[in-house]
């Protein structure tokens, strides 16, 4: 499975082959770090780690055969930062750069209704916070966003290459955070309705004893 969905990664992009290599390194750290500190089983991880790398090869060695094609095609530009990774925490860059064709008050907008809706969660779930938040995909939204303060703006062939990670960075990140209790939820929509089904059930002795009206008796 992990070597189709590398595949899969690769022929999408190979930037995104990268990136799950990336992941992967990420998660055996965090794994090495809890054997650490729990005192597991080291040897389990080294098999784990040995078949994510022989699951990995395939498309490891189809990226390391296109690379030489791709280095060979006459494009030499050297890594470009446009904007400097500190000018990257600037709010207007953050915004374009996760919504990208946005413009105007819209853009604003949106970012409020997802900045009001992560504190009302955090708030509402603040007394087991710890436990609400989704660990794994906080960390790879941090890994994202790493990519997208940190990277150049162009490489290459590449254009947007630090941009590009701005959007799925910002779509991981909200989803780890626990969502809000809002008092109108799919429940209390179905509910009357569910009611209404039930109600004639109920209040007989015997599901036969339902009937719908226009429908003839049985």
């Amino acid at each position: 499975m992990l070597a189709a969905l590398a595949l899969a990664l690769y022929a999408c992009h190979a930037l995104w082959l990268l990136a799950g290599i990336a992941w992967m390194g990420v998660v055996t750290l965090t794994e090495v770090a809890d054997v650490w500190r729990r005192r597991g089983a080291l040897r389990v991880l080294v098999r784990t780690l040995i078949w994510r790398v022989c699951a990995l090869a395939p498309a490891a060695i189809a990226l390391a055969l296109w690379t030489p094609g791709f280095q060979a095609s006459g494009v030499h530009a050297p890594a470009s930062w446009e904007t400097a990774p500190l000018t990257r925490l600037n709010p207007r860059w953050l915004v374009d750069a996760v919504l990208g064709g946005v413009r105007g008050p819209l853009e604003w907008l949106l970012m409020g209704v997802v900045f009001a809706w992560l504190v009302l969660g955090v708030a509402q779930h603040r007394e087991r916070l710890r436990e609400a938040i989704d660990g794994r995909l906080l960390l790879a939204g941090a890994l994202l966003a790493l990519f997208a303060l940190s990277l150049p703006d162009r490489y290459m062939h590449t254009i947007h290459l630090a941009q590009r990670w701005a959007p799925f960075a910002a779509v991981l990140l909200v989803l780890a955070m626990p969502a809000p209790r809002l008092p109108l939820t799919g429940e209390m929509l179905f509910a009357p309705s569910e009611a209404t089904v039930r109600k004639p059930c109920s209040r007989t002795s015997s599901v036969t004893d339902f009937t719908i009206p226009g429908m003839p008796d049985m």
